[in-house]
């Protein structure tokens, strides 16, 4: 190393803490303020839909844990890194399978809503689908085939989540059956 390269090692090291300590504090902002959504909408009871065990749920651990394999062996190599961005991922996607629940079994959702929430994770597994395409691509070039194959699997398994979550709303709105009102709730 020249004591050139020695800094830019030290600026990226810290750089890495700043960024996991600001990752740290939005996904605590982020999950406080699902909870206090929640407790708006279902009142006290906001934390059974966070405890039920179906299929979200487990397909999201499943995602949770591939995110994990994934952070430690393709981040910087520091175990502080890829500790906070596993854990914070966990911990954002619990509160955000919470809500989900909260929502769809508590709100009123108007067409616009409901179509737009579709949209939105149409759009997810087409971002998750051209990422995944993309790097795991450069991966192979790059790095060993086992790192790009598990990446992949990453991918792969997000996006079954966002599809999962797509049909799941399709159900509550009728549009799996054929019908056109994309409404919840009413």
């Amino acid at each position: 190393f020249t004591s050139s390269g020695i800094l830019l090692f030290n600026n990226l090291t810290n750089k890495l803490y700043e960024l996991s300590i600001i990752y740290i504090a939005t996904t605590l902002i982020r999950c406080g303020y699902l909870v206090y959504l929640s407790i708006v909408i279902a009142g006290g009871t906001w934390y059974l839909y966070y405890l039920i065990t179906d299929t979200l749920m487990i397909v999201g651990f499943i995602v949770n844990i591939t995110f994990g394999y994934v952070s430690f062996s393709l981040k910087s190599g520091d175990m502080f890194v890829g500790v906070v961005d596993t854990v914070c991922f966990f911990v954002l996607s619990f509160f955000m399978n919470g809500m989900f629940r909260v929502m769809l079994a508590k709100m009123k959702w108007s067409k616009i809503q409901v179509l737009s929430f579709k949209i939105a994770k149409a759009y997810g597994v087409l971002f998750y689908l051209s990422f995944s395409l993309v790097n795991t691509y450069k991966m192979t070039m790059d790095t060993n085939v086992v790192h790009a194959g598990v990446f992949m699997l990453f991918v792969l398994l997000t996006m079954q989540y966002l599809l999962l979550t797509y049909g799941i709303i399709s159900a509550y709105d009728g549009s799996s059956n054929f019908k056109t009102t994309y409404t919840i709730g009413q």
